[in-house]
């Protein structure tokens, strides 16, 4: 589900208050750059990090994101199934999505500078 309808089902999910603190965990990243708790924050993947939360109901909760220059972008959101690793479809979804904003980002080809045609000497 992407990260904002993912986002808005924990606020209709009595799960406001862990909605609450992934909004601050965002605000401290935009505001700082990084995170130093890998309990709320880690890199997973390539270039693929989360945001981490749980639940009232003790379900893990995971926002995966990836920087393009000083953005983060988030890309989907999923309840991690208990202790094992993520299902392999949630690095493709946000892989598939990393890939799309990088096509986005581009910026347009650069136009060649036009040259100046060459000064010739007169010969004497």
């Amino acid at each position: 589900m992407p990260a904002k309808e993912f986002l808005e089902s924990l606020d209709q999910d009595d799960d406001a208050p862990n909605l609450a603190k992934l909004l601050q965990w965002f605000q401290w990243m935009a505001e700082n750059g990084q995170i130093a708790n890998d309990q709320k924050f880690k890199h997973e993947k390539g270039d693929i990090y989360a945001f981490k939360a749980k639940t009232n109901e003790k379900k893990m909760v995971r926002i995966p994101c990836f920087r393009i220059r000083n953005r983060w972008i988030l890309t989907h959101g999923f309840y991690k199934p208990g202790r094992s690793k993520w299902r392999p479809q949630e690095f493709t979804t946000a892989e598939r999505i990393q890939f799309e904003h990088m096509e986005w980002e581009q910026p347009p080809p650069a136009k060649a500078p036009k040259k100046k045609p060459a000064k010739r000497r007169k010969r004497k």
